[in-house]
């Protein structure tokens, strides 16, 4: 089994030690001594560049990481609880903590599990009410059709961030879609987009695509089919490989389809498609308002809404109610903070540089001995 502690000090000391193996030693010795080695010195540097990011790539963190931007978020939840359940001296804490319980969050939103991904939301705000906390927080209520809750908490975080909160200008346009208000959805939506691209590739995709499908749906409110076809072309390419992300954009194109027996009959083929790939997202949108229109006049539609009725009477009655979300989130306010919490190791991040940063004097050195006044 991998390891899923924090092994920040463990990394220092190795990065350290090699750093002078690989580096330092090799390059002063070159030097002193007054021949190149062959270039020795710099294939040691190279060696020492290798195990740096191969460490980084192993890392407990950028692994979860990794497996969510894939889908494959069961392995990222079991990452994540299996770091979270660490005790002892490798355990994580603090910063370092609360970025496990954020990625937990995401990981139960995309399989599905939203009643599961409240308690963990409301676990991580109540750790760190940051603008990311908070902002999962509304996007798991707006998940579970609790519309007022995460639009009061969205607009918290916009005021945290000053309006540039992605994840809460989304879920803000995601209830004026539900309020029959797409012109102010799109506005909001396009915000977001704006500083998604702004991002790319350092953001998340599920934000990405949520924006995109925002937009999408609010253009065809507003009678602007060829807008809504450009922005899914853009959606199903920011999908990528991930089955969540895919099944917003199959639902998506069934918007596309012709009010017709043949529309129709595609449009319950590529509903299957989407419940094959994310069964609660699919479901989620059975519920939304203005989606999925050529379907609900027909008689095979009827049994889509009895399974999203069940799931979700389901999930209110294994989430807190609102009146109990607001007593767990009280004096939380004074608390917040307009910026999300830091995944690094400072520390670690620092000897990093300064490693780095000595790299480049030595071979600066190095160069200037052999081949500039050599």
């Amino acid at each position: 089994m991998r390891m899923t502690s924090d092994r920040g000090d463990l990394f220092i000391g190795w990065l350290i030690a090699t750093w002078l193996l690989f580096v330092a030693v090799p390059i002063c010795v070159s030097v002193v001594m007054g021949t190149t080695g062959y270039g020795l010195p710099l294939a040691l540097v190279l060696i020492w560049f290798i195990f740096l990011r191969g460490a980084q790539m192993l890392s407990p963190s950028v692994r979860a990481d990794r497996l969510m931007r894939n889908g494959h978020y069961a392995r990222a939840l079991e990452l994540c609880d299996r770091a979270l359940a660490q005790s002892g001296k490798y355990a994580w804490h603090g910063n370092r903590r609360m970025v496990w319980y954020n990625r937990r969050v995401s990981a139960l939103l995309g399989l599905g599990k939203v009643d599961d991904a409240l308690s963990a939301a409301l676990e991580a705000v109540n750790a760190s009410p940051d603008s990311q906390t908070l902002g999962n927080l509304s996007l798991v209520l707006l998940r579970l059709n609790r519309y007022d809750e995460a639009e009061e908490i969205a607009r918290g975080v916009l005021a945290l961030t000053r309006e540039r909160s992605i994840i809460g200008n989304v879920v803000l346009a995601s209830v004026k879609l539900k309020r029959g208000l797409p012109a102010d959805a799109d506005s909001l939506a396009r915000t977001s987009l704006a500083d998604v691209r702004q991002l790319l590739p350092n953001v998340r995709p599920e934000h990405h695509v949520a924006c995109l499908a925002v937009m999408c749906r609010a253009a065809r409110a507003q009678d602007q089919p060829e807008i809504a076809e450009f922005l899914f072309k853009d959606l199903k390419n920011a999908a990528g490989s991930d089955h969540t992300l895919q099944s917003v954009a199959v639902l998506e194109e069934i918007e596309n389809l012709p009010d017709t027996a043949v529309g129709r009959d595609k449009g319950f083929q590529l509903v299957e498609e989407a419940y094959q790939l994310d069964p609660h997202y699919t479901l989620w949108q059975v519920t939304q308002p203005g989606t999925l229109i050529i379907l609900r006049g027909d008689g095979r539609f009827v049994p889509w809404g009895e399974r999203s009725t069940a799931e979700f009477t389901a999930f209110a009655a294994n989430t807190p109610s609102r009146e109990a979300l607001t007593e767990a989130l009280s004096g939380i306010g004074s608390r917040a903070q307009a910026r999300p919490t830091a995944q690094a190791n400072t520390l670690a991040l620092g000897v990093q540089l300064a490693t780095l940063g000595g790299t480049l004097v030595l071979l600066l050195w190095w160069t200037w001995r052999f081949f500039l006044i050599g």
